[in-house]
């Protein structure tokens, strides 16, 4: 079976994972104590609708009804749910992609049957939009299109969509979706990714208290990325609830564990493990970047836990890329040529502690002082 993702650290010796962008500081102390608290409970059946989780998150976010809020197994289970809601309503339609991207918006739509369309953001952009896609994003929207999906921050690139543009985007399409209201046609619904955003330190900038007021707009959030719990699986979507009580439908009962919902509302709690996590990150994306640069790597500016960057041409020795080159020395990074829009010897790391950022660094370096052009 092909690895789609990072983090498979189970089939080979790995040191450092540098493949899946998690917290660097690792699980918080009060997290874990919550995991270990909730074992005593695990004998029962879960609560199906997550309902004190929901009420926690109504209050950490100061926005909406707890009925606004749909509780997933990880958010990938969430963009599941909503593509077979969207295949069901709307069979065969299609869904607009840009590229690159998370893959799973497209995995989920193949397997649901639907037609993906994608806009191939542009390399000399950053994999980002200009001011000079958006009309050109806007007149390619399918003619029966029933969701766009936008990823803010992009993954694998890191960088936010600039607020001005993506708020040009978001009207561009309620624009259309109201001649579409006028002959009879559907809206499309809007999906905004932000797994990452609060890795970013720019919550203000968030669509959730947009959802609130625009019924075709869903926001995606995942626990998974900001309080390092990948094996938990945790994630919430915001928006209208009728469209999210529909959407529930095509989830499992009882999907989320015990120990999972613990762990969310022990989560919700936590300020300053947030505040000093968002300070290490950035010290250490600005130290990743810097030594990529002066390797005469091409980093992308980020502003999450990640870093997207290429070397011209991929590295090789004997057949050997990069990412070969790393994990035989006990390292994992995360080879992006997999992703549509990029193509060989794009690699993604995540941002880490001082100690395994320099591993990383000093072992790259090595790798190009033995190469031979």
């Amino acid at each position: 079976m092909e690895d789609m993702h990072g983090g498979n650290i189970y089939r080979d010796k790995i040191r450092y994972d540098f493949s899946s962008s998690i917290n660097p500081y690792g699980m918080a102390e009060k997290v874990h104590s919550a995991i270990e608290k909730s074992l005593d409970f695990s004998t029962r059946y879960p609560d199906p609708t997550c309902r004190n989780l929901r009420i926690r998150l109504s209050k950490k976010l100061h926005i909406g009804s707890l009925e606004n809020f749909l509780i997933g197994n990880g958010a990938s289970e969430l963009i599941y749910a909503l593509t077979f809601y969207i295949a069901t309503k709307y069979p065969l339609s299609s869904v607009y992609i840009p590229v690159p991207t998370f893959l799973e918006y497209k995995n989920a739509a193949e397997t649901a049957g639907l037609n993906v369309k994608k806009y191939y953001l542009k390399e000399k952009n950053n994999f980002n939009f200009s001011h000079d896609d958006v009309k050109d994003f806007l007149k390619n929207i399918p003619d029966d299109c029933s969701i766009i999906y936008f990823c803010n921050p992009g993954n694998p690139t890191g960088e936010l969509i600039d607020s001005k543009i993506l708020s040009e985007l978001i009207s561009g399409i309620a624009e259309k979706n109201n001649k579409r209201f006028a002959c009879g046609k559907e809206k499309i619904l809007v999906l905004i990714d932000e797994s990452f955003l609060p890795l970013t330190g720019r919550t203000s900038e968030s669509y959730i208290e947009d959802a609130r007021h625009r019924e075709n707009i869903l926001v995606l959030r995942s626990f998974t990325k900001m309080y390092a719990m990948a094996g938990l699986r945790l994630g919430y979507m915001y928006g209208d609830f009728q469209i999210l009580s529909e959407i529930r439908h095509f989830l499992q009962p009882w999907n989320v564990s015990i120990p999972a919902n613990a762990a969310g509302e022990a989560a919700l709690e936590l300020n300053d493990y947030v505040e000093t996590s968002l300070s290490l990150i950035e010290k250490e994306r600005d130290y990743l970047s810097q030594k990529l640069k002066q390797m005469n790597f091409n980093p992308i500016k980020s502003d999450s836990n990640y870093i997207l960057f290429s070397y011209g041409k991929d590295i090789q020795d004997n057949d050997h890329t990069l990412y070969e080159m790393l994990k035989k020395d006990g390292i994992l990074i995360r080879d992006c040529s997999n992703f549509d829009g990029l193509c060989q010897g794009y690699y993604r790391v995540a941002v880490r502690t001082r100690v395994e950022n320099t591993e990383l660094i000093d072992l790259l370096m090595q790798i190009i002082s033995n190469l031979d052009y």
